[in-house]
């Protein structure tokens, strides 16, 4: 039966969650921080007594699906029509169940990596600074806009400066200036009690192949896996940043997919 899951759920959630945590990174994450139910956020799962089947979030424009054995129960389809979102991602194994019956949404498989542990010694670079200003957030946002494969500019200038600026508990935002312009960054978001995701690794186009996305990296993985000691989780499809990502020793544990809406009219962020 699937049903909107409240408080009184939320252990069971998360032990079925954390069966697989880096897969799992946003659902538990956004738990760990929101609790199971928010103006912005709602958890439904397929559920018979005690035992879970599969959980979907909803926070803001943005979805999550997980299934143990990648089934899905078209009885969602219902909660997507009532709950409806911008993008949803998840395990490609289990989207892709979903994918015929999204037939307004553009897919995109992508590898998923995770990293847990480094005999790297800690990095740091002073040149390397943490986004805290709705100023530094639009840097960060112009510099990713113009990185068209990213698709930030599907969503708002305003409204991603205020979910940047409400989720600094649950992330991170790293950026190197040149000149006083935000040339490159790397974020780390989702964060929850043994994980982080990174995303939006990017350098602008006129100053690539000079190091920055690496250094940012050894920046991220000093801050989280040496300092924090939560593991790092990512997808890519970009083969040059897949060698990037093995060369700091990040290991692929399995496929992800992400679905966007063709036409985002309809904006589903509240």
């Amino acid at each position: 039966m699937i049903r909107l899951l409240g408080e009184a759920e939320a252990s069971l959630v998360l032990g079925f969650l954390r069966a697989e945590p880096a897969f799992n990174l946003f659902i538990i994450g956004d738990i760990e921080h929101f609790g199971m139910q928010t103006e912005i956020m709602r958890v439904y799962g397929d559920i018979d007594g005690k035992t879970i089947r599969s959980v979907f979030l909803r926070y803001r424009r943005y979805a999550v699906f997980y299934a143990a054995d990648d089934h899905f129960n078209i009885g969602y389809l219902a909660v997507f029509k009532d709950d409806p979102f911008d993008f949803l991602s998840g395990r490609k194994a289990a989207i892709e169940h979903i994918r015929p019956y999204l037939v307004d949404f553009e897919f995109k498989e992508t590898s998923f990596m995770v990293l847990e542990e480094t005999d790297a010694a800690p990095f740091r670079d002073l040149r390397v600074k943490v986004a805290q200003t709705e100023m530094q957030f639009g840097n960060v946002y112009d510099l990713l806009c113009g990185i068209t494969e990213f698709g930030t500019a599907k969503v708002p200038r305003e409204e991603h400066i205020r979910e940047r600026m409400a989720s600094k508990a649950m992330s991170m935002t790293l950026y190197l200036e040149i000149g006083g312009k935000t040339v490159s960054t790397a974020q780390a978001t989702a964060e929850s009690k043994t994980h982080a995701m990174v995303i939006g690794v990017a350098t602008h186009q006129a100053y690539r192949n000079q190091g920055y996305a690496s250094l940012l990296m050894r920046d991220l993985i000093t801050r989280y896996l040496i300092e924090k000691g939560k593991g790092l989780c990512l997808f890519y499809d970009n083969v040059k940043a897949g060698s990037i990502y093995h060369r700091l020793g990040f290991r692929k544990i399995g496929d992800w997919m992400m679905a966007d809406r063709i036409v985002t009219g309809n904006s589903t962020n509240e």
